[in-house]
């Protein structure tokens, strides 16, 4: 199926469309078949993550939406649940993030955050992954999760709700050093957010459409912008070098 792409970026040139938060490295790198792609890393002794983003910039960008890239990691697949950097300590994830805006079809009141937060490698012999939060279950059914859906609601009064829906999978935690694959996160006419590892559908979620309906929420979810985070090493050692390639936004489509 073809779908047109409201933003691409092949990282053929510079400067490239992603701006990158403070204390993260940006590289253009070149494979051996001439394919040119970004290589990044967080270049810090305090912060556990960083991000790069794409802001788009549009007040007219509603969903349905869909972004992918190309990812993967040059070297230092992380391989913990846990890394502590300085004095903070957070999880060795990668992260989609859409940041969303208040459109005036909300009423003030509207979704602020949808996020896609996985473990891409597997772990190192003696790490676990993480317990569920309150001795609840995964969507799967299990008492460990390596994925996690959020999605933030601001209220006309300007509180902010947050609800967390959390998965078993073994289809995101699939990367290996040099192993490079898609990764799309979508929500479609129906509100019902899709990830897509390799071009294949692991994951179709509902927490969207029920945040929205239990909120009476009305109007359109307007984009502003998309963030990668990309975790550092623990210590500050080890940094995983992250391959990034074929950044695509659509929206006339599913990008799988």
């Amino acid at each position: 199926m073809y779908v047109s792409s409201y933003y691409f970026d092949k990282f053929e040139k510079t400067p490239h469309s992603l701006s990158l938060q403070g204390s993260t490295t940006g590289t253009l790198k070149k494979e051996s078949n001439g394919n040119q792609y970004l290589q990044a890393k967080v270049n810090s002794a305090a912060e556990v993550n960083r991000y790069l983003r794409r802001a788009f910039g549009d007040n007219t960008l509603y969903t349905p939406f869909s972004t992918r890239m190309k990812l993967g990691f040059d070297s230092n697949v992380p391989n913990m649940q846990e890394i502590v950097v300085g004095k903070k300590t957070g999880k060795a994830t990668l992260e989609y993030r859409w940041n969303l805006r208040s459109d005036a079809s909300n009423n003030g009141s509207y979704i602020n955050q949808i996020r896609l937060i996985w473990y891409p490698g597997k772990l190192k012999s003696g790490e676990v992954y993480p317990a569920v939060p309150n001795e609840e279950l995964t969507m799967e059914g299990t008492t460990d999760y390596n994925v996690q859906l959020i999605v933030q609601y601001t209220s006309a009064e300007g509180k902010k709700t947050t609800y967390n829906e959390y998965h078993n999978l073994n289809t995101m935690n699939t990367f290996t050093a040099k192993l490079y694959q898609t990764v799309s996160m979508s929500v479609d006419e129906s509100e019902a957010i899709i990830v897509h590892v390799a071009g294949q559908e692991v994951l179709k979620s509902n927490i969207l459409k029920d945040a929205r309906t239990e909120n009476s929420c009305e109007g359109r979810m307007s984009i502003n912008n998309w963030e990668l985070y990309i975790p550092n090493g623990d210590a500050g050692k080890n940094i995983p070098l992250v391959y990034i390639d074929d950044a695509h936004a659509s929206n006339t489509g599913i990008l799988e």
